[in-house]
């Protein structure tokens, strides 16, 4: 073999080895496409199949399977608390009861977390507040009863604030000492040995720094509780009560009961105070709690709240039912509270046909605008925030900034950092899978279809030969069919003739022995009738041969023998033939009866012979009694 012949040879191995590989993977890639789609369809059957996906925003008559899943994605827990078929109910569009559900799931009064929840697991926090009488006061919540701690402060007491730590109480007495003890159900106060006078309301930060309120309603500084004061008033200030927030910003009532704001209760002497609005009068003692709830004792001495100390807008929500009646208030947190099985949201959810949303690890998702952007340690985090908030169509989250942009709009996933997440709904992500393979199999296809032309290129000549020649035995084959079939039906034809032939013979042949036979008996029956008419003046040409014997014989038969006998002989010879050849198989017949052609002229004379010999035993039976048969013979040749 030559080189150009190896090459050759080689092209075709690779060829034939790059056509199976990539078959294998078209049908690879053609498997996934399958399931792809599958995954994709139902995963719009799935959208399309939520409770409230007939709905729209402005939407009225919610039924009850829709307004089920609203109360559940608000947070609730519990089932069979919400009727779709009340009066109030069918009078509100889609999104009211969804913010019905969201102020019930975040509501911190206890019968409302009953109802949302099954339980109210108590509050996130106590509440302690200073009696009318001077006294420690507690309760599990805004809405239950005050308890009176025992303890040894009698009846002086005059504000309150909790330590740093969360657990310490710090408290101002009328007397305007300062005091405190490790925990609210300790039993002991204790005096701060160091300066501890003269104030008349106390806030404590995050370090340990005490910020109180002096005799002459300024404010006043010490690093810690045996630290030394130092003035930290600011110009023309005047404060009656003052409180710390979780964001070291710092409160304070003011003249004519309203609230105002520093920043930071550090540098206090060079900030100034900010007018909170006209809407937050009026109090007379603050206090923030550990989830943000800005708290407030009413002029009648109840309790008030605003949800959250960042915005103080709004109005006053109160006064709470057993609040009354205290004089000074703070919190501490509540060591059994279980806070996770309460809602958190800041606002309510209006995306209740949100699609599901999934991941895409390496890639990011900015759509066409923001709709908002936290931090968020987590990815689920991030995805549950886009989940709830309105227009948030997709989301990126980078786990090492723990940073979560929520975007809206359309648009598409692009490369990003390797830790970079792209949140986006799935059935995008699906679509995306789709597309992709669906494009793989075009590749894959035109390659095939590339190879194939190669192929053709090299076989085409030995394509064309072989088709011709596959051509050739095709239609030999079926001329040989063709053939086979004439054949076949020669044979069928040879075959029904001879069986055609056979049957003619065997009918034949009964007939001639039939014919034969007859001709015997009426052979016999002439000469036995021409012996009973011939008398002794017939001619003798008659006589002469064959029929003067015969008729000799015949007369001697006809003498000893009973003509009647000898009619029923013939009659009984004749049905026995017609019998044997009616119902006697034709084909044993025609195998195995002797034909005159087989025994020739001796047989027939035998035959002939065996006959009368039976006639002449049937008579001599009846005659044995008379004379002897034979002795009546007389031949006279």
């Amino acid at each position: 073999m030559t080189i150009n012949e190896n090459e050759n040879e080689n092209e075709k191995s690779s060829l034939i080895l790059d056509l199976e590989t990539l078959t294998a993977k078209y049908r690879e890639l053609l498997i996934r496409y399958k399931q792809s789609v599958l995954d994709y369809t139902n995963n719009l059957n799935e959208q399309a199949s939520k409770p409230c996906g007939k709905y729209t925003a402005n939407s009225i008559g919610i039924d009850q399977k829709c307004y089920d899943e609203i109360w559940k994605n608000s947070g609730c827990t519990t089932t069979g608390k919400v009727d779709a078929n009340s009066d109030s109910a069918k009078s509100k569009t889609l999104n009211e009861l969804i913010y019905d559900s969201f102020t019930w799931a975040t509501s911190k009064e206890e019968s409302n977390r009953k109802s949302c929840y099954g339980t109210s697991e108590g509050s996130a926090y106590y509440l302690l507040g200073v009696g009318t009488k001077g006294n420690l006061v507690m309760c599990n919540g805004l809405e239950t009863n005050w308890i009176e701690v025992s303890d040894n402060a009698a009846n002086g007491l005059v504000s309150i604030c909790t330590g740093n730590d969360g657990k310490m109480i710090v408290a101002s007495k009328k007397d305007k000492t300062i005091l405190y003890k490790s925990a609210w159900d300790a039993k002991e106060w204790k005096l701060v040995t160091n300066q501890n006078c003269c104030v008349i309301s106390v806030a404590m930060a995050k370090d340990g720094t005490l910020v109180a309120i002096g005799t002459d309603n300024k404010l006043y500084s010490k690093p810690n509780l045996e630290g030394k004061w130092l003035k930290t008033s600011s110009s023309n200030e005047w404060v009656s009560s003052i409180c710390i927030a979780p964001d070291d910003s710092i409160f304070a009532i003011g003249q004519n009961q309203g609230i105002f704001k520093k920043d930071s209760y550090k540098n206090l002497e060079n900030q100034s105070w900010k007018y909170q609005g006209n809407s937050s009068c009026c109090v007379k003692a603050i206090t923030i709690a550990p989830d943000g709830t800005f708290i407030g004792v009413g002029t009648d001495n109840q309790l008030y709240t605003k949800s959250s100390y960042k915005d103080l807008s709004g109005k006053w929500k109160g006064p709470y039912s057993n609040s009354c009646c205290v004089l000074g208030i703070t919190t501490i947190p509540n060591p059994n509270y279980n806070g996770a099985i309460f809602s958190t949201l800041k606002k309510p959810n209006y995306n209740i046909n949100s699609p599901i949303l999934t991941e895409v690890k390496g890639q990011v998702f900015w759509g066409t605008s923001g709709v908002g952007e936290s931090v968020s340690k987590t990815l689920q985090e991030c995805s549950a925030s886009c989940s709830k908030t309105p227009g948030c169509t997709g989301a990126t989250f980078n786990p090492d900034k723990q940073y979560c942009w929520l975007r809206g709009g359309e648009g598409s996933t692009m490369p990003g950092s390797v830790n970079d997440y792209a949140i986006v709904p799935k059935s995008e992500q699906l679509l995306k899978i789709v597309e992709s393979v669906n494009s793989n199999l075009v590749i894959v296809n035109r390659k095939l279809q590339q190879k194939i032309n190669e192929m053709y290129s090299i076989y085409g000549e030995q394509y064309q030969i072989r088709d011709l020649k596959n051509y050739s035995l095709v239609s030999q084959y079926e001329n040989l069919n063709k053939e086979r079939k004439k054949i076949n039906d020669i044979i069928n034809d040879y075959q029904t003739l001879e069986t055609t032939q056979n049957e003619s013979n065997v009918y034949i042949t009964k007939n001639y022995y039939l014919f034969f036979i007859f001709f015997l008996v009426v052979f016999v029956a002439i000469i036995v009738l021409s012996m009973l008419s011939v008398d002794e003046n017939t001619s003798n040409v008659i006589s002469f041969g064959i029929v003067k014997p015969s008729v000799e014989i015949t007369q001697i038969i006809y003498n000893s023998i009973n003509p009647y006998y000898v009619m029923f002989g013939i009659i009984l010879i004749v049905v026995t033939i017609y019998l044997y050849n009616q119902y006697f198989n034709y084909t044993y017949i025609y195998n195995n009866i002797l034909t005159l052609k087989n025994i020739g002229q001796l047989g027939v004379v035998y035959i002939v012979f065996i006959i009368i010999a039976i006639f002449i035993a049937i008579s001599y039976y009846y005659n044995r009694s008379n004379s002897s048969f034979f002795s009546n013979f007389n031949f006279n040749m």
